[in-house]
């Protein structure tokens, strides 16, 4: 069915967006959250996108949604949700999609589950490379290519030797109930929303290492709920620090709110939908 033929109120318009998924675990999480901030499904149609291609993804959303490669105000408002793990065109819809003003990537790499472990703060990102930067490195030495190229050929390699399944592993040890496709299982990660923010705040953009572009999203869909993700998170972080007070019977119980040091203060923050910390969190 395209776009065309969708009934009027799910097809993208002014004050709606659509948002094309690359898998239902994906559409799951972003469902999860939408009603965590109480945004209906009239406002952000989301979806699983069938071409699982990011570059041809992009071509796929112009031929389904009418009037999205028209840069205008009346222009539909579309999101691609996808990450790295094998796919062929990554790189390319980078740049594709500047040409189309009215699709947004929320891309992570090397896949979604690294966006989960974010929430963690005894997550360290050391995620296992089979054989690291050295090797990387020796990959480049020695030829004569342009620097851009040699930065170019080392992130390849490295993409090459960073598996998805590592990071699906790891994330298993702190989620043991976590699985693919299995709803219910983002409301536990949904207070520590501030932890993860703060850890993509300076952090690498997906197109050239570990990193996602998912708060972007976030933050899109919080403004549809009249709301912001920083307040989100604030709120989300009270709210467990409250359940765990009760439950300790009003006295602190050095258990139940975590006390591990937070990572350190980025030092060129990301321009993107996330700007600050949420204070409460801090």
């Amino acid at each position: 069915m395209t776009m065309s033929n969708l009934p009027h109120d799910r097809v993208p318009g002014p004050g709606r967006i659509h948002v094309f998924c690359e898998g239902e675990t994906e559409v799951l999480y972003l469902q999860d959250f939408c009603r965590l901030i109480g945004l209906s499904g009239k406002k952000a149609v989301i979806s699983v996108c069938p071409v699982k291609n990011p570059a041809r993804a992009i071509e796929w959303i112009c031929r389904q949604v009418p009037g999205v490669s028209k840069a205008s105000a009346a222009s539909p408002e579309c999101w691609l949700v996808f990450d790295r793990d094998r796919h062929e065109g990554f790189h390319e819809a980078f740049e594709l999609v500047k040409q189309h003003p009215c699709i947004h990537l929320a891309a992570t790499k090397p896949c979604f589950e690294y966006w989960l472990l974010l929430h963690f703060d005894d997550f360290q990102d050391d995620l296992p490379l089979a054989q690291g930067w050295s090797v990387a490195k020796r990959q480049v030495q020695g030829k004569q290519v342009a620097p851009d190229r040699s930065v170019r050929m080392t992130m390849e390699f490295l993409e090459r030797v960073a598996h998805p399944e590592a990071v699906l592993k790891r994330l298993k040890k702190h989620m043991p109930g976590y699985g693919k496709n299995k709803a219910g299982v983002f409301e536990q990660l949904f207070p520590f929303l501030g932890t993860a923010l703060w850890r993509t705040l300076g952090g690498v953009d997906p197109e050239y290492g570990h990193g996602s572009r998912l708060p972007e999203l976030l933050e899109r869909l919080c403004s549809l709920a009249g709301t912001t993700i920083v307040d989100v998170a604030c709120r989300q972080a009270l709210e467990l620090a409250s359940r765990c007070l009760a439950k300790a019977g009003g006295r602190s119980s050095g258990t139940c709110v975590r006390q591990k040091a937070r990572p350190a203060a980025p030092k060129n923050p990301r321009a993107s939908g996330v700007t600050r910390m949420p204070q409460c969190c801090a």
